[in-house]
């Protein structure tokens, strides 16, 4: 990510551009979003008011889930063929698989993953799931995902005078293990939960 780049965009169009990028991102943006949110990050240790930019880089991660959401919901069965017909097929294979092993657990930790963050919603609103349960679950998992990304970026952002490069190697690097991390962790969560749930049925 081009922090020149995004700091004119900023500059441009305001803080309304974060919410923008992240929104119309996962149509779009060929950047990934754990680059993009830590580069947000980046940019806010030094030259933005991090609370106003964090709000406006959640708003628009909550605004592209509930997108493709009500996209699954009142268009679904063309937008999937498309989809399909797009490559994103592995992708859509890999979402189905999380939904029919985790149930609605699967919105809890979706988000963590490239290429599926996105499908999850979409599938769940063809499937006619509740607003308020999609919005508790999928909401509250992109909150901790975009916190960690965002604040590791803007914790690099305030050490990086006079090691740009450096710091910027670090903050995707720090991205990467925290997106391991994690996985491992809320997937260990899931797990449990429907281990405890069987048990449950059996008694």
């Amino acid at each position: 990510m081009d922090v020149d780049f995004l700091l004119v965009a900023v500059k441009d169009y305001g803080y309304v551009a974060l919410f923008l990028w992240v929104w119309l991102g996962m149509f779009i943006a060929p950047v990934p979003n754990e680059v993009l949110v830590s580069s947000f990050g980046f940019i806010s240790g030094t030259l933005l008011h991090p609370p106003l930019a964090f709000i406006m880089t959640y708003s628009g991660i909550v605004a592209s889930l509930t997108t493709s959401f009500f996209i699954g919901r009142f268009i679904g069965y063309p937008v999937l063929q498309w989809l399909q017909r797009k490559g994103t097929r592995k992708y859509i294979t890999i979402a189905t698989s999380l939904i029919d092993k985790y149930q609605t657990y699967s919105l809890s930790f979706s988000y963590f993953i490239p290429g599926v963050r996105n499908i999850v919603p979409f599938l769940y609103g063809m499937r006619k799931l509740s607003f308020l349960k999609f919005a508790l679950l999928a909401y509250s998992s992109a909150f901790v995902w975009c916190s960690l990304f965002f604040f590791s970026g803007m914790y690099f952002g305030q050490f990086s005078q006079g090691y740009p490069w450096e710091s910027l190697v670090l903050m995707i690097g720090a991205s990467l293990i925290i997106l391991y991390c994690g996985l491992f962790l809320v997937k260990k969560f899931v797990t449990n939960k429907l281990e405890q749930q069987k048990e449950r049925h059996h008694h």
